[in-house]
């Protein structure tokens, strides 16, 4: 009978601590993803416009130095890279440079700042400019952000942000003129093999 206790009494105190496992706020993920820091991946992307029978593939290689750099590679189907610092927003295209503010963007610059912040953790960033909710837990997790501002829903209406505990696996950001695109993450081959990084 004592045994019998005793088993109950441990599977009531494993159900009692299931409410705190299954605790995970967006303060809980911001700040996993800002100890993370630095980070490097590769991405495939599809860009689903409506008028075109197939989506658009483009694949390279994604980099984030903390605290605000952001840095996009695409080498296929032809090099241009995108690099984010600060607020300054710079574009190569070939023989081309072309410098701006964000605030020059349709978006105001939402859509690449989405990513950035997420992949910083700065939750105080995302929360100026989106309404942020969070499903999942922390094994595997969507972040959703819909513009705070109507003037931006004009472009966007959802990104959708996708991953496992501190890692971004998947980023969908849908616009409101109906074009689509998603973006497959996975960490470069020296991060997967980095200390603590294993999965």
């Amino acid at each position: 009978m004592r045994r019998v206790t005793n088993a109950l009494a441990g599977a009531l105190l494993a159900l009692a601590s299931l409410p705190a496992l299954a605790q995970w706020s967006v303060d809980d993920l911001m700040t996993a993803l800002a100890a993370r820091g630095s980070a490097d991946a590769t991405f495939t992307e599809h860009r689903y416009v409506p008028v075109l029978d197939a989506p658009v593939q483009s694949s390279g290689t994604l980099r984030f130095v903390a605290p605000d750099r952001l840095e996009k590679h695409t080498l296929l189907p032809r090099a241009e890279s995108l690099v984010l610092a600060g607020d300054q927003l710079t574009l190569l295209q070939g023989p081309r440079t072309r410098r701006l503010a964000l605030t020059d963007l349709p978006d105001g610059g939402l859509a690449i700042n989405s990513l950035r912040g997420t992949m910083a953790g700065d939750l105080a960033a995302l929360r100026r400019g989106w309404n942020i909710t969070l499903f999942g837990e922390r094994r595997i997790w969507t972040l959703s952000l819909t513009p705070l501002s109507a003037a931006v829903a004009q472009y966007i209406e959802t990104v959708l942000i996708e991953g496992q505990q501190d890692r971004i696996d998947r980023i969908e950001i849908r616009q409101a003129d109906g074009v689509r695109s998603v973006m497959q993450i996975k960490p470069a081959a020296a991060d997967r093999s980095a200390p603590g990084k294993s999965r």
